[in-house]
């Protein structure tokens, strides 16, 4: 039998932000919903806190990634402020403001699959 003293590690700090909390939201209702252009009606593919702005909003490369990963890892995919195909010119570390945006891939026909079958269940 080993007489080996087991060290455990000091126990993590606290998360925090560099500010100190002081950007986050007045109260916690903003939120961005992240739509599937191809349908009508409940076409919410996810919703998320839009923490990243005083005034909500939301981290554009985050909601494109939260995306791309519902959407079977569609890395290809990009995000607008309408169904039709027209990509938001702004840089993955912009903040999105608008309560919600569209998630578009070049050939969308698994995420139609995925979207069926979510139905179903």
């Amino acid at each position: 039998m080993s007489t080996d003293t087991v060290q455990p590690r000091p126990p993590y700090k606290t998360p925090s932000h560099n500010d100190g909390g002081q950007n986050l939201p007045t109260h916690g209702q903003h939120k961005v919903n992240l739509r599937h252009p191809g349908y009508e009606g409940n076409n919410i593919l996810i919703t998320l806190p839009a923490l990243d702005h005083p005034e909500g909003g939301i981290h554009h490369e985050t909601a494109r990634v939260a995306c791309a990963i519902v959407a079977d890892n569609r890395w290809d995919g990009y995000l607008s402020e309408t169904e039709r195909r027209e990509e938001i010119s702004m840089p993955p570390d912009g903040v999105l403001r608008k309560p919600e945006y569209y998630f578009h891939v070049p050939d969308n026909g698994m995420l139609e699959l995925l979207s069926a079958y979510a139905d179903m269940c």
